[in-house]
């Protein structure tokens, strides 16, 4: 499959995704949805060419993640997060990740951030920990779980006197999933914590990001490879919200003055900010992601400067987006507060919980700002 058909094919889907019954009701993607996805190639975007996949770059990722967001956020939330099985295998001995995921439409889940302990045993670790935010967990293929190596009681050091941090991957079955996802928005993701406690992983489905991947490509130059596609998915809720108020303005009037809404100066000052709003962040991604991929190319290491705009566009994406929605909601008013009436209620509640995430808080400033001014990365965002 290339990007092309791998697009066609979610495009054609779109119109079945938007007609389904109501995909957030389980709290988790529906298993045809699943099976359809897989069909579809979504899953294997990050494969490499060297096991038959496609190995798509990371813009041709965001524009396929971003048509699925233009239907529903959950969706294209778990694809973004199931596609990176192409991405986590790159970092294991080639032989034990064709074992491991075994299909090149196996599907991705897990937590990497520092959530368990791991103590090294023969062979590998003994883990006991709990993470949060296992999206598509229920039908995820391999699990990942991000742990801090303990010994002797404390977290470990590496050399340069930070804790030593890996990623186990497991599998249905290794973790208990805790059937807790009940939130604002996103609600379709089945994005439920899970634990474990003494399970046993081989140390050969383990990795860490701090260390070089073990395959050659451009997907794998860099840790922040599984982050860059995020913004995909506000950027196409948004485009959905703004053309359905487009449509939606054309036919209502003003309730006091019984006037077209399209011919009210308010609406359309606030109609064209919203556009400039969404564009600008766009662009702003898109171009940024853009010199970051011809910098890979090139062979150079992305400055400071760069570093910050790809992390920068990236919270641009979700903070923007979030207020052009809400500026949507009060343009659209009173339709807006009913459940599944339009589009435009379920994209407020998807961004008021999007912009929860790590990539899409106010923090990430402070990050960027340090990085700028002292040419260091604080604690928490590692993949800067």
């Amino acid at each position: 499959m290339t990007k092309d058909s791998i697009l066609a094919n979610v495009r054609r889907l779109l119109p079945e995704l938007a007609a389904a019954p109501d995909l957030e009701e389980g709290r988790t993607l529906p298993a045809w949805v699943v099976a359809r996805l897989k069909e579809a190639g979504c899953f294997r975007m990050c494969m490499p060419r060297s096991w038959g996949g496609p190995e798509l770059t990371t813009l041709e990722q965001l524009e396929i993640i971003e048509a699925l967001a233009s239907v529903n956020a959950s969706v294209a939330w778990c694809v973004m997060i199931g596609c990176d099985s192409g991405l986590y295998s790159g970092y294991l001995d080639d032989g034990v990740a064709r074992e491991l995921y075994g299909s090149l439409d196996a599907v991705q889940a897990g937590w990497v951030y520092p959530g368990g302990r791991a103590i090294e045993t023969d062979g590998g670790y003994k883990v006991t920990g709990r993470w949060i935010f296992g999206s598509g967990i229920k039908h995820a293929d391999v699990i990942g779980a991000g742990c801090l190596i303990y010994e002797h009681g404390s977290p470990r050091l590496d050399a340069e006197g930070r804790p030593e941090w890996i990623v186990v991957l497991g599998k249905q079955g290794d973790f208990d999933i805790e059937d807790n996802w009940d939130t604002t928005g996103l609600h379709g993701t089945g994005s439920h914590n899970y634990h474990v406690k003494g399970g046993f992983f081989p140390r050969a489905h383990s990795f860490s990001f701090r260390q070089p991947a073990q395959r050659d490509g451009l997907l794998w130059q860099r840790n922040d490879t599984f982050l860059r596609k995020m913004a995909a998915i506000p950027l196409g809720v948004c485009r959905a919200a703004l053309d359905f108020t487009h449509g939606y303005l054309q036919e209502r009037q003003d309730f006091n003055t019984r006037t077209p809404l399209r011919n009210s100066p308010i609406v359309q000052h606030k109609l064209a900010e919203c556009e400039l709003k969404h564009n600008a962040a766009r662009a702003y991604l898109y171009r940024t992601l853009e010199r970051q991929w011809r910098c890979l190319e090139s062979g150079e290491v992305p400055d400071e400067r760069l570093r910050a705009d790809v992390w920068l566009s990236r919270v641009s994406a979700f903070r923007s987006s979030r207020e052009v929605i809400l500026a949507l909601y009060d343009l659209v008013g009173g339709p807006a507060i009913r459940r599944g009436e339009t589009p435009i209620e379920r994209a407020m509640r998807d961004s008021l919980t999007w912009c929860q995430h790590l990539v899409g808080k106010e923090s990430g400033y402070e990050a960027v700002g340090n990085l700028l001014l002292n040419g260091s990365v604080v604690e928490g965002f590692p993949m800067l």
